[in-house]
């Protein structure tokens, strides 16, 4: 992505963008909130700006890509800045014992912040394979199947108390419920995934046991998207996280057609450059 005349950024220096745009004006902005903003759209969702070759977008959402980081790697900043967000939301401290429900690639970048920001032990859930592989590659503590009782398994690794924290980010029918059962008393569940059906809660069992639900949406750009470019500059991050680039006319075949049959194991990037048919670069 270019730019004109944004402060601070030269023509033609490469920079990433957030997504969202806030007005700055509003009482949520005022707070630093501006993923809550009053007026917030997204690029590509609530207006243009999505699968184009240009977009204009507006100066206070772009940062500089640090030396040495690719376009591609780039654009990982921006989910990464929404998993930054999400790890900060869990309130997760160092020495904790967690469990992330979802290693797709909601939780792949909720897992990779979480490792970045925090000394914890982590607990990966997802069905056997490719994303659980991926997963220990990115430092979870250990990974289980989410075919067997996974309930069990994080009760017997905590001694019977529970996580202190659990992130529910598979968005699967029945795992917010069971996040539940997997926390601690008073510990805390950070709700990521967006389920098709409303979760059957217990709030008798949730107030007894003073359970603090939290929930997390998009990422505040000023907070979380240089420091997203930083770690993806930093190492091999964007190479693990990335699945692979195609060209906008292959976006249902080998995208949307891959996401709906779940053989998607990382992030798929769009290049309307590329020449159909060729793959990633």
């Amino acid at each position: 992505m270019e730019t004109r005349s944004a402060p601070g950024i030269g023509v033609g220096q490469l920079v990433a963008a957030g997504a969202g745009v806030w007005c700055g004006a509003c009482d949520r902005c005022g707070q630093g909130r501006t993923n809550l903003c009053r007026r917030y759209y997204t690029l590509g969702l609530n207006a243009h700006g999505g699968l184009a070759e240009f977009v204009a977008a507006p100066a206070r959402m772009l940062r500089p890509v640090p030396e040495g980081l690719s376009a591609d790697g780039a654009a990982m900043a921006q989910p990464l800045a929404v998993g930054l967000h999400a790890a900060r939301q869990a309130g997760v401290r160092d020495g904790d014992r967690v469990v992330l429900i979802g290693a797709g690639a909601i939780g792949t970048f909720v897992l990779a912040a979480l490792t970045h920001l925090h000394a914890a032990e982590v607990t990966v859930i997802d069905v056997p394979g490719p994303k659980l592989a991926r997963a220990a590659e990115l430092g979870a503590t250990r990974t289980l199947s989410a075919l067997d009782d996974p309930g069990e398994a994080v009760l017997e690794a905590t001694h019977g108390l529970g996580a202190d924290v659990v992130i529910e980010a598979s968005g699967a029918a029945g795992q917010f419920e069971k996040a539940l059962d997997m926390v601690t008393a008073g510990g805390r569940v950070l709700a990521v995934g967006l389920p098709k059906e409303r979760p059957r809660v217990d709030l008798v069992a949730l107030t007894l046991r003073e359970i603090t639900v939290a929930s997390t949406v998009a990422h505040v750009c000023d907070r979380d998207l240089t420091p997203a470019l930083e770690i993806l500059a930093a190492g091999p991050l964007g190479d693990l996280l990335l699945d692979s680039v195609i060209a906008l006319e292959d976006l249902v075949a080998s995208g949307l057609a891959r996401l709906a049959d779940g053989t998607v194991t990382g992030k798929v990037l769009v290049d309307p450059a590329l020449r159909p048919g060729t793959g990633i670069r």
